[in-house]
């Protein structure tokens, strides 16, 4: 009787990878994923930028500025991005609190939010929701796609509204056209407010999509793009005329940013290294997909049809038109076109799409497939429940602060020396895990020195409360306890 039950539930197993494959497919595609990002998504610590858009973001959820007014410190106003993203994250911190992993979870799931997107938009160009896995694994395999993804970047929330303008507008070529078309514009709008210029590249979408696959006249191409430009428009104008407020601020953005960085910054030597940065995160999906190929050929499984080409180059053309207008500036970061990549994934998916659908899988290549697939989502788990908790980048700085910030009050102002208060990522991790405010001067209860410095620094006045290897922590004797 048992064996008989056994059986059955090996049938049923059976059944389920034999029927059920594509899952497995998806399982494998996230399982990559979460061990690309193991080390570092459940793990402390963030880059520069991403830090500081957490602390701007839980001075919102405190109380300390609202959506048109944001500040680094009380004070300190900020005018370097768009507000939407660093608003929507500190609706995170209002329901999970202030702890560290709420940036790593508002950064992942803004990751999350543009997978479904991606697959949304798979589906809307022809293909079929079971062979999704396909696009999201090459998409995965992008460096800056992880990287981004636990850094805390605005370009994660403006690429979730990139990736909406571009489906809404192929959903309005099937039904309530202008409607789509015009939230297509809305999303632009969105995109805008997360990040800035670098968010409106999809404007070129349509066109593409016209030129390449002439599924529309030129005449509705137009209005079409006329919808969209209001859509954008529409409520930019409105926000302007209810809002002085908004108007101050973007008056203060495009001032302190976008003139700065046109006429003044530079970090990079070659207006190409934009164009370097895109080529060199592609080389992974490419060469997979070129891998896919060699084998697809060498079993004789290799077939285009012309409109999976025009779709390809369409995506790569709208992939591309998010790259190069960077390079008028002298301004740039890899980080800066992380919004393009889940395009390239389309176009090099759907070049392998036709070839793979031909492929009929034995039922020993699904068994292996279930099994591989099985095997690294569980070893996803396992990197991330290892890692959880430690630290992941900026390990001596953490380290420190996890030494020296017990001992400081909350919401205290403490005084360091010119050379401490320009590391900033030692400032900005005092800010973000206890808001400590780093200030030059000796007026205030506590002082932090390098330890270097300390036989020298050291008087009367002071006593040492904690001893590190790079700082130390001193305290006015005159408020000391007596013992």
């Amino acid at each position: 009787m048992g064996g008989s039950e056994e059986l059955g539930v090996g049938n049923v197993m059976l059944k389920i990878i034999e029927n059920k494959t594509h899952i497995f497919l998806f399982s494998f595609a996230i399982g990559v994923f979460l061990i690309i990002i193991s080390h570092s998504f459940l793990t402390e610590g963030m880059f520069f930028d991403g830090l500081l858009y957490a602390i701007i973001a839980k001075n919102l959820s405190n109380g300390l500025g609202d959506f048109w007014h944001l500040y680094t410190v009380e004070g300190n106003p900020f005018f370097g991005h768009p507000p939407l993203a660093m608003w929507l994250q500190s609706l995170y911190f209002d329901v999970l609190g202030d702890g560290w992993i709420v940036d790593k979870i508002y950064s992942i799931s803004t990751i999350f939010a543009s997978a479904v997107v991606l697959l949304l938009i798979w589906k809307e160009i022809g293909y079929e929701l079971k062979k999704a896995w396909l696009p999201l694994l090459l998409w995965f395999t992008i460096p800056l796609v992880s990287w981004c993804a636990t850094n805390n970047m605005l370009e994660n929330t403006m690429e979730v509204f990139v990736l909406l303008s571009v489906w809404s507008y192929l959903k309005s070529l099937n039904n309530r056209h202008f409607v789509l078309c015009f939230l297509s514009g809305v999303m632009l709008f969105l995109a805008f407010l997360a990040k800035g210029l670098t968010g409106l590249y999809p404007f070129a979408f349509p066109f593409f999509y016209w030129l390449f696959l002439k599924r529309t006249k030129f005449l509705k191409l137009v209005v079409d793009e006329l919808v969209i430009v209001l859509g954008f428009l529409l409520p930019l104008g409105l926000v302007f005329l209810f809002s002085s407020d908004a108007l101050t601020f973007f008056k203060n953005y495009f001032n302190s940013q976008l003139l700065d960085s046109l006429s003044n910054e530079q970090n990079v030597s070659t207006r190409f290294y934009i164009l370097f940065k895109f080529l060199e995160n592609i080389i992974i999906p490419v060469a997979i997909t070129i891998a896919f190929l060699i084998i697809l050929r060498r079993k004789k499984r290799l077939c285009f049809d012309s409109e999976t080409i025009k779709i390809c180059v369409a995506f790569a053309a709208t992939a591309l038109s998010g790259v190069i207008p960077i390079m008028i500036s002298l301004k740039q970061s890899g980080f800066y076109i992380v919004s393009v990549f889940p395009f390239v994934a389309i176009a090099l998916a759907a070049l392998l799409q036709p070839s793979i659908s031909t492929v009929q899988l034995s039922r020993k290549s699904k068994m292996a497939i279930a099994f591989a697939s099985s095997t690294v989502f569980f070893v996803a788990i396992v990197l991330n429940v290892f890692f959880c908790g430690k630290i992941g980048r900026d390990t001596d700085t953490l380290a420190e602060i996890h030494q020296i910030i017990p001992y400081i009050p909350a919401n205290s102002d403490v005084d360091v020396s010119p050379e401490i208060r320009t590391d900033w990522q030692f400032s900005l991790y005092c800010k973000r895990y206890h808001d400590v405010n780093l200030v030059e001067g000796e007026s205030n209860e506590y002082r932090i020195i390098l330890s270097q410095d300390a036989h020298e620094n050291l008087y009367d006045a002071y006593e040492i409360v904690k001893l590190c290897d790079q700082h130390v922590l001193l305290r006015k004797v005159s408020t000391m306890q007596p013992q």
